[in-house]
């Protein structure tokens, strides 16, 4: 900490001596400038005026080792993240400071795919969480694999000659019930 004389004058072989101090605290915030030991002796009388403070930035921390998993489709951009850890902790936090929504994420798509991109809402968590600030994983991607659906055809009788009109109940689906917004919206049937 430094400090400057900015009113009135010493004289002769007068100095200052001593040091400023600041308010005490290790934690993230701003914090004031005290007179602490400052002094000129007894022929002066020093009005001390703190014109900044002392401010201890949040650190900032990485989450490493973060992998998307791959899926089957199910109509969501729901994603599965695993191993994440933080990075750049003070020695001494550890304990003091935890992740939270580190095993979740968005796809940014609910089609299947591959090499999809994956964000993340992580956050912090503990009496040490204020002190650090958190940089989401980046690059994450993931594949969406197709889900298996199966067409199993109704037996069907019709009479020679006659057209059959299908009526949408000549086949089930296995899953019976499709994701989200999905439909079956035609299929071709053939008869041996």
């Amino acid at each position: 900490l430094t400090f400057a004389v900015t009113e009135g004058n010493l004289i002769g072989d007068d100095e200052i001596t001593g040091t400023p101090e600041r308010e005490a605290g290790e934690d993230a915030g701003t914090y004031e400038i005290l007179q602490g030991t400052l002094t000129a002796g007894t022929n002066y009388d020093i009005t001390f005026t703190p014109e900044v403070l002392f401010t201890i930035t949040p650190r900032p921390l990485s989450v490493i080792n973060a992998v998307a998993e791959d899926k089957i489709y199910d109509g969501t951009d729901a994603a599965i993240v695993t191993g994440a850890e933080l990075d750049n902790i003070v020695a001494g936090d550890e304990g003091e400071v935890a992740l939270t929504n580190a095993d979740t994420g968005t796809f940014a798509q609910t089609d299947a795919g591959t090499d999809i991109a994956v964000t993340t809402a992580m956050t912090l968590t503990g009496d040490k969480a204020d002190n650090y600030t958190l940089t989401q994983p980046e690059n994450l991607q993931a594949t969406i694999t197709p889900a298996a659906l199966e067409i199993i055809a109704s037996d069907i009788t019709k009479e020679g000659g006659v057209e059959y009109v299908f009526i949408g109940e000549e086949f089930t689906t296995v899953p019976e019930t499709l994701f989200a917004e999905d439909a079956i919206t035609s299929v071709d049937l053939a008869s041996d």
